[in-house]
């Protein structure tokens, strides 16, 4: 599923804080994620800690900026992978985060 973001705060890296108020960023988001709608104890219990433990988040900017900075053009991919389901809190995750169409190194 694509979904058209108008208006977007993200931050790649766990911890940091936003130094400006967002700007307008225009763009293109896709996420997808291994992961199931739990509907009872029994598929709970069987999966919860195997499955969902990969995910991957794309961004495709056409406008806007971060602190000062355009965006415009640059495209973002993130692969998530945790050693159990990403949506267990303090569980140890890998990430890689791919950049495209980056022109300077404030970018």
């Amino acid at each position: 599923m694509v979904l058209r973001i108008g208006a977007v705060m993200f931050l790649l890296a766990a911890g940091t804080a936003m130094a400006e108020s967002p700007s307008q960023i225009a763009g293109d988001y896709v996420e997808a994620r291994s992961n199931h709608v739990y509907t009872c104890g029994c598929l709970y219990s069987g999966e919860m800690v195997t499955g969902g433990r990969e995910a991957i988040l794309a961004w495709s900017f056409d406008g806007g900026s971060y602190n000062g900075t355009t965006l415009e053009g640059v495209r973002a991919l993130a692969v998530l992978s945790g050693e159990e389901n990403l949506s267990i809190q303090g569980m140890p995750r890998r990430t890689v985060l791919y950049l495209d169409g980056v022109n300077s190194e404030r970018q």
